[in-house]
């Protein structure tokens, strides 16, 4: 019910007397949707007059304060200065109008004529919210003139002025639709939760009647005179009394000067009274503002965590599927000892060529790619280099299972979090760790102040429980070093050369690496240094706590102590 007529009228009744006489002192949009009239008067504070622009949410409020900080777009100077006359809402419309001096603001609140446009004395529209306003009708200048509608909404009457008085035509009440159409066409401005309402109260009191009726009653008259009842209670309670927010589990769903009783039926409806329209307004507004800024942000963060670990499943399904190397390096080998054998048969600058399987017990085609700008024996030479290195491939295929495997295990947790997360702050630690992983892209995020996040670092693991951090420029690798390290996690680099700091994060402080750990990190740390292409790499390790910044000296320049250097082929885990 919160875009119904009666209301904004209600809304309009209570906050015009504020309005009456006041000076705009400046207009401007918050939010994009949100056009702020600031108000002087000659004493006390300003007050702020909002029309809020949104299809989903249209509402006039009036506030003591607002957010000084967010960004604002000043529109409407023709306005400055202006005194407020009047401030009212036309019949039966969603369309409120506020009279100044010179000018009248037309907030259109509904439909295709969705808009907010200033109108000069003459009627004509000198500047609009949306920059393409639609013309208005041809008879609202006579309706902003205050003569009465013509047709059928003139013919209904303002269901907030009925007593009780005898309806003409009285329906046979029997039937649920005819009984809606008749209000309907009775009655302006009644929408559909107002209406659900006056038929929930109507059938739940002549469900009674007919329970403890005598037999011979006038079944028609009594329906007739509870229906005057039911309509008579309803505009009492459109005329004054409190406002209802109603809630549905967590979620403010609607505003509503009548009690919704059809709605308390349903599980999980709850309600909160509040005195005046005005307040009620203002915190349907901002639960229901809050509520879209929630799922929003829930909706991005599941995405993001979804895509995330539906990448790392692949990642580890793939290396599932290359795991057993030794049968892929047997099947390279026969595949260049069967181009060797019929070398003199393959022509050249073939790109694929289909030979027999001799080294099979049961006949049977091998199909193999060569690379057409080579010779046969250099093809074969490729698929007898192609595991050459059994070991290392190993190495780099543990690694990266174990790598993909926390992350997917830090994913899995976050999800679990996520799911939890019934409160803003609860949702906002995941958003922000979502942000930190660069999971979900934010323009308001500063990503440099986070960049000492570990997350700003490439992360490996080893064996599962060793975390490898790696530094990817000279100020990346001062502030791993000194920022991020803690003092008992081994430091290593390539001796002599430059490349990055790599920090070996140990589980606790009690918990030494062992050997093997230690030649990993540092195979590492070789693979990320200029001595990257060489077959072997020294490479110095100790405690973070020996290490120490050079004053004046470029970014990640150190000295050290108590070092220990270990020789190792670099690792190189891409390609």
């Amino acid at each position: 019910m919160h875009s119904n007529y009666y209301l904004f009228r209600r809304q309009t009744d209570e906050i015009g007397p504020a309005l009456t006489g006041a000076t705009i002192t400046k207009i401007f949009v918050l939010n994009k949707t949100d056009i702020v009239f600031e108000l002087s008067r000659s004493v006390g504070n300003p007050l702020y007059f909002v029309v809020i622009m949104d299809v989903q949410t249209p509402a006039v409020l009036l506030e003591r304060r607002i957010d000084q900080k967010a960004p604002r777009h000043y529109v409407f100077s023709i306005l400055k200065n202006q005194s407020v006359r009047r401030l009212s809402v036309l019949p039966f419309d969603k369309q409120v109008i506020l009279e100044t001096e010179l000018f009248t603001v037309e907030a259109v609140l509904y439909g295709k004529d969705f808009n907010l446009l200033i109108r000069d004395s003459g009627g004509k529209t000198v500047e609009a919210f949306r920059k393409i306003a639609v013309h208005p009708k041809q008879d609202r200048g006579k309706r902003l003139s205050g003569e009465t509608l013509s047709g059928e909404q003139n013919m209904r009457a303002d269901l907030t002025a009925y007593d009780g008085a005898p309806l003409p035509d009285p329906p046979r009440c029997e039937e649920r639709e005819a009984l809606a159409e008749y209000i309907r066409s009775r009655f302006a401005a009644v929408n559909r939760t107002l209406l659900d309402e006056i038929l929930f109260r109507y059938e739940q009191k002549t469900g009674e009647i007919t329970e403890t009726a005598a037999a011979g009653y006038d079944k028609t008259a009594v329906m007739n005179n509870v229906l005057r009842e039911i309509l008579t209670e309803i505009a009492r309670e459109l005329r004054g009394g409190p406002v209802y927010l109603y809630f549905k589990q967590q979620t403010v769903f609607k505003i509503s000067l009548i009690r919704l009783h059809h709605s308390e039926a349903q599980n999980g409806i709850r309600y909160q009274i509040y005195s005046t329209v005005n307040e009620a307004w203002i915190a349907f507004i901002y639960k229901r503002r809050f509520h879209r800024q929630f799922e929003s942000m829930y909706s991005k963060c599941r995405q993001a965590l979804e895509k995330r670990a539906s990448q790392l499943q692949r990642a580890l399904q793939k290396i599932e599927e290359l795991a057993d190397l030794e049968q892929r390096k047997q099947e390279a080998e026969m595949k260049g000892n069967l181009l060797l054998t019929f070398k003199h048969t393959i022509p050249s600058g073939a790109s694929q060529v289909e030979l027999d399987n001799i080294f099979s017990e049961k006949p049977s085609k091998v199909t193999i790619k060569l690379n057409p700008a080579k010779s046969v024996s250099e093809n074969a030479e490729r698929y007898f280099n192609k595991f050459k290195d059994l070991r290392r491939m190993k190495a780099v295929q543990d690694i990266k299972k174990d790598t993909y495997r926390a992350e997917l295990e830090e994913i899995r947790n976050l999800q679990e979090k996520l799911h939890n997360a019934d409160r803003m702050p609860k949702l906002q630690a995941v958003y922000k760790e979502c942000l930190r992983r660069n999971l979900i892209q934010d323009a308001r995020f500063d990503a440099k102040r986070h960049d000492s996040s570990i997350y700003s670092f490439n992360r490996i693991r080893i064996e599962n429980d060793w975390e490898v951090l790696i530094g990817k420029s000279g100020e990346q690798n001062d502030r791993l070093t000194f920022e991020i390290a803690r003092k008992w996690d081994i430091w290593l680099h390539a001796q002599g050369v430059p490349g990055a700091h790599v920090i070996l994060r140990l589980p606790d402080r009690n918990k030494k690496p062992p050997p093997r750990v230690i030649e990993q990190a540092a195979a590492i740390a070789a693979a990320h240094s200029k001595a990257r292409h060489s077959g072997t790499v020294p490479v110095v390790y100790t405690e973070v706590r020996y290490v120490h910044r050079v004053r004046k000296a470029a970014p990640g320049t150190v000295t050290l102590r108590n070092e220990q250097v270990v020789f190792v082929t670099p690792l190189k885990l891409s390609g």
